[in-house]
């Protein structure tokens, strides 16, 4: 469950969202068992994650166990290997395992180099790899190739879902006001080297109102609602899911009751669905649910991190942080 915060708000989607269909049992056997002898690490203890983004996408693969550093170390040689490859127009790894035919493939290998640009990236759980382009052909490429892998590895990876249309608009705004930021915690260090390098970019930042020591603390309590807290059950209820937590630590149980009073009207705005918490005996009560029947299996699916997790407000938030505003605040009703 630890792991899983790292995948949630590392990405940032805003493409539109469309169903995935999932391969037939047959193909999702086959493919596993091609894939055993093409990457190096574990399905069954990994996690991919697929996220499309108006430029093109990312690939990430997480574990699932972040003490696992086998397995951490297995991801990274192997991302690592095929990204290099892939800055070539060599995507025969990928076509060992789902196919020649696999779409999106072919138009990606035959892409000028100027044409598309690939990065690697290490994650606190595992890699990624940046896929960008400005040429819509390409980008529509690297959407099917994404669609491709989701549909064959139905069993192992997961796709994140567009922020609601106001939430979009609200981070667009951001983005051509900042230039964005892409980390989104709970990695301290990094975000705030982000910040620094994009409020020493922009000619216009008022220093006199820069405030990384609060961005500092709320990172801080991210981390501890993140890992400090224990989970002690999540059951299945009509249109959502009721979730008891209970935090380990002073400063988680500070750290929640801010998230439980801001978040929830994030998760309304960003997804239509609702939140209610209530607190006793050091525990806390969680309830999510939703109007739309094909999103209750979504819901209960991502558990007490993921819906806290879900969504891309964390690095508008971060940012505004740094620049001396109270985000937080301003949401308020």
């Amino acid at each position: 469950m630890k792991s899983l915060f790292v995948i949630l708000l590392t990405l940032l989607i805003v493409s539109p969202s469309y169903a995935v269909e999932k391969a037939s049992e047959k193909r999702l056997d086959e493919v596993a068992q091609r894939g055993a002898h093409v990457m190096p690490f574990n399905l069954e203890l990994t996690t991919h994650i697929f996220t499309k983004t108006p430029t093109g996408g990312i690939q990430q693969v997480i574990v699932k166990n972040r003490k696992n550093t086998q397995q951490l170390k297995l991801i990274r040689q192997h991302l690592t290997k095929i990204s290099n490859e892939f800055q070539q127009g060599d995507f025969s790894g990928p076509a060992k395992i789902h196919g020649k035919t696999m779409p999106g493939l072919e138009k990606l290998s035959q892409a000028k180099h100027t044409h598309i640009n690939i990065a690697y990236k290490d994650l606190v759980d595992g890699a990624e790899i940046t896929f960008s382009s400005h040429k819509p052909a390409v980008i529509k490429a690297i959407h099917q190739y994404f669609d491709a892998q989701l549909s064959d590895h139905a069993r192992h990876a997961v796709s994140m879902q567009p922020m609601h249309h106001m939430a979009q608009h609200s981070l667009h705004q951001s983005r051509r006001v900042s230039g964005g930021l892409t980390e989104s915690g709970t990695d301290i260090f990094a975000t705030i080297q982000e910040v620094i390098q994009k409020l020493s970019a922009d000619p216009d930042t008022d220093w006199s109102k820069v405030n990384l020591e609060a961005l500092r603390q709320h990172l801080r309590d991210m981390f501890e609602f993140s890992y400090n807290v224990d989970v002690l059950s999540q059951q299945a209820i009509e249109y959502g899911v009721k979730i008891r937590v209970k935090p380990v630590t002073v400063r988680a149980e500070k750290a929640l009751d801010k998230v439980l009073n801001a978040h929830p009207r994030m998760l309304k705005m960003e997804t239509g669905w609702d939140m209610q918490s209530s607190k006793g005996n050091g525990e806390y009560q969680i309830i999510v649910t939703t109007a739309q029947a094909t999103e209750v299996n979504k819901i209960r699916g991502l558990g007490y991190i993921g819906l806290l997790a879900i969504g891309n407000h964390h690095q508008e938030h971060h940012w505004a942080m740094a620049k001396g505003q109270n985000p937080h605040q301003q949401m308020a009703p």
